[in-house]
């Protein structure tokens, strides 16, 4: 498993852009969220969007959904040496998030005589899992645990058949009620956390996370979603997810 952060900032990033994470899977890629600063970050690690099989969104934010419909349009509207020739990827999707997503891509896709299904392949995780080659996706919930009435969730990545496995835990404040800590194995490589160097109300401070996670899972914490004045040089209790650095998690 090689996780490329595509972008590491926060929702109002002008350096970093948003964090979204390009996992690859044997021979198969999946984008986890779509931000509105998805075409720059694409175009800057060389990353055809006809190349990306799956799309997992943890939750419907700007800097986490709004570059979808241009991408899933950018897939569709493809042309090779002049022939249309649409790319259509597997949209992932949690039951509860079904509703929400064809609200969201209905103003922008419902016309042509298409709909938004055409541009892409709609799979609802009935059972909150998937399975992509040897891979295993499991949902883990975090509704109301980011922002208060908001639907959101991580996911968790497993290989088959090593058993070694990835957090993604999406944006989330109080880590306290999530289940993240119970998804935590021997076999965990890495847990993709969001995380804040100032207080606010709806992401887990950089403090909270080290009281979250015992002191021998921190070597395994990978922040994210941090701030533009963020500083490389200091040093750390967890590792700083870096933007186009790939890390390999075989």
């Amino acid at each position: 498993m090689i996780l490329l952060p595509l972008g590491t900032g926060n929702g109002f990033t002008k350096k970093y852009f948003h964090s979204n994470l390009l996992i690859n899977m044997g021979s198969r890629r999946l984008l986890v969220d779509a931000g509105t600063t998805l075409r720059y970050s694409l175009d800057r690690a060389k990353v055809p969007t006809s190349s990306i099989d799956y799309i997992f969104i943890t939750h419907l934010h700007h800097d986490h959904v709004g570059g979808l419909s241009e991408f899933l349009t950018s897939c569709y509207w493809r042309f090779v040496s002049g022939n249309h020739q649409p790319h259509r990827p597997t949209l992932l999707l949690r039951p509860s998030q079904l509703e929400e997503i064809d609200r969201l891509l209905s103003p922008t896709l419902n016309n042509q005589g298409l709909v938004w299904e055409d541009y892409c392949i709609p799979y609802v995780m009935e059972d909150g899992t998937y399975t992509a080659e040897n891979y295993f996706l499991s949902i883990i919930p975090s509704d109301n645990l980011h922002c208060e009435g908001l639907k959101s969730c991580g996911l968790k990545i497993i290989n088959q058949s090593t058993g070694h496995n990835v957090l993604i835990t999406g944006d989330i404040k109080d880590l306290a009620n999530s289940e993240l800590l119970g998804q935590v194995n021997h076999n965990t490589q890495a847990i993709i956390q969001d995380l804040s160097f100032s207080n606010n109300n709806v992401h887990a401070t950089y403090e909270e996370v080290l009281n979250y996670y015992p002191k021998n899972v921190h070597e395994k914490v990978y922040g994210i979603h941090y701030e533009d004045e963020f500083n490389f040089n200091k040093s750390y209790r967890v590792n700083i997810l870096r933007q186009g650095i790939a890390l390999n998690f075989e």
